[in-house]
């Protein structure tokens, strides 16, 4: 995993050297930052898009709220290497001076570290932030900050510690209707819309599946949706939604596993969805 000199170094290296990703056609790439909490396998699904149909995005920056992670393991193995950065709540608290009255107050201490997470994320200059196994909530009045507020063209206003791959070329959108709106956010939730919100969404479905409590009607099919991102959780309007038929005798480390398969197709389909929305202004209508 990178250390902070690593990533500053990384990040000099992606300003100097000429041969990285360049732009198609005089327009410069999407830039995405990927927000992820473990072992980053759909992050991994993104990766290896890249190449094809993700050819017109680039992955800038990738954080996590967990230090030494696999996820942010395989940022840094990528050909070029992505600048990632881990930024903990504990390793936020440890920041903080010793009379600080945040560490006697849990609900401030989080929001605070949440306000300092978001600021993180706007650094990267992404025009879509995608949470990919990210295990955290981020609640107001923190989400609502996650507002595009530069200029096309300052892209390279980052913070080093951070990071950010560069992105030569013109504007992608089709307007400067860009500045001055909420950042895309899309988040991978493995359950239907309406459906299991939370942590535990798999556990849930294959218990309502197997032993439905009493009540509820058995399932016979979960999913897997790619939704906006909303201050309620899970709730958001549905960019890709996947259904899975469940299956008789199955367990539940085999369903993880049928689902897990689907999340790295539709995750890629969902950025590319989001991206062309962008590029012809409709995700805004």
């Amino acid at each position: 995993m990178s250390t902070e000199a690593d990533l500053v170094s990384t990040l000099t290296d992606l300003k100097l050297d000429a041969s990285k990703p360049e732009s198609t056609e005089g327009t410069r790439k999407w830039r995405v930052t990927v927000l992820i909490s473990g072992s980053g396998s759909n992050l991994q699904a993104l990766l290896d898009a890249l190449p094809t149909t993700l050819s017109s995005s680039l992955i800038v920056s990738v954080l996590s709220n967990k230090a030494k992670v696999r996820g942010l393991e395989r940022a840094a193995s990528h050909s070029p290497p992505i600048p990632n950065y881990a930024f903990s709540r504990p390793t936020f608290k440890k920041s903080l001076p010793a009379d600080s009255p945040l560490l006697s107050d849990e609900p401030a201490l989080r929001a605070a570290w949440e306000l300092e997470f978001v600021n993180k994320v706007k650094a990267t200059r992404p025009d879509l932030v995608v949470l990919a196994g990210w295990m955290v909530i981020i609640h107001e009045p923190a989400l609502s900050q996650l507002v595009r507020d530069w200029e096309e063209g300052q892209e390279w206003d980052v913070e080093e510690s951070v990071g950010g791959s560069r992105t030569p070329g013109a504007s992608p959108y089709p307007s400067k209707l860009a500045k001055g709106t909420p950042i895309p956010i899309i988040n991978l939730h493995p359950a239907l819309p309406g459906t299991f919100p939370g942590a535990h969404a798999i556990d849930d479905a294959y218990k309502a599946f197997n032993d439905p409590p009493e009540g509820v009607d058995k399932i016979d099919r979960t999913g897997i949706m790619i939704h906006r991102v909303i201050p309620e959780l899970d709730a958001g309007e549905p960019v890709v939604v996947k259904e899975i038929m469940m299956i008789e005798g199955e367990s539940q480390d085999d369903l993880e596993t049928r689902i897990h398969a689907v999340e790295h197709r539709a995750i890629v389909e969902a950025v590319e969805k989001v991206t062309t929305m962008l590029g012809d202004g409709t995700w805004w209508k």
